[in-house]
């Protein structure tokens, strides 16, 4: 050991600028945020987060702090509606079935079977949601958190599915994916026939 922060540091992985500093005794800048690593810990950082992006585009949302710095900051890495990816701007963001969903609200029409690849590309890339080849715009989805909370005031146990359709005037053939597309994006839970707050409040 030659006493350098670098050397100091190896052994304890991510640690904030403050930790850092108790550890050494000396002031030291980040490397992202408010982290710093020895060098072999951020190469090897760096190089996991990669190899991931060379597999699939990775959700920020279920990433460490440190992660979520770091990506910020690579080279090549693209950040888009929570997805991260290596690559430039992805041509499917620039579709107009993006603005037409959006448009559509809770009420949304057939896809194209032209379509269809586009709209799983923007399902991948976190700006739709599907079930049933029913698509919804995900800023759609989150809108009817108010809605959702008058139900959930009027029976705390949650709400059906008919509920549900009632309260937004909508056809069971909506209801259902609606109700399905709140579960993936967690806001809401299944518990029995009835829907409950979910892991994402």
């Amino acid at each position: 050991p030659d006493g350098s922060i670098d050397q100091q540091l190896i052994h304890h992985g991510w640690v904030t600028t403050e930790q850092a500093e108790r550890l050494t005794g000396r002031v030291v800048e980040p490397y992202v945020g408010r982290w710093i690593a020895a060098k072999s810990v951020i190469d090897e950082s760096i190089a996991t987060l990669r190899e991931r992006l060379a597999q699939s585009t990775i959700e920020t949302a279920e990433c460490t702090e440190v992660e979520r710095a770091l990506l910020q900051v690579m080279e090549g890495v693209v950040i888009e509606h929570g997805a991260a990816r290596i690559g430039e701007s992805d041509p499917a963001l620039e579709s107009p079935l993006v603005d037409r969903l959006l448009a559509e609200g809770v009420s949304t029409g057939p896809i194209e079977m032209s379509d269809r690849k586009v709209a799983a590309r923007l399902v991948r890339l976190g700006v739709l949601v599907s079930h049933d080849d029913v698509y919804f715009h995900v800023d759609v989805i989150r809108s009817l958190e108010p809605i959702l909370e008058v139900l959930w005031s009027a029976d705390p146990d949650g709400f059906t599915v008919a509920e549900l359709r009632d309260a937004l005037g909508v056809t069971r053939k909506h209801a259902l994916p609606l109700a399905n597309c709140l579960d993936q994006m967690r806001i809401t839970r299944r518990a029995g026939d009835r829907r409950v707050r979910g892991r994402g409040e």
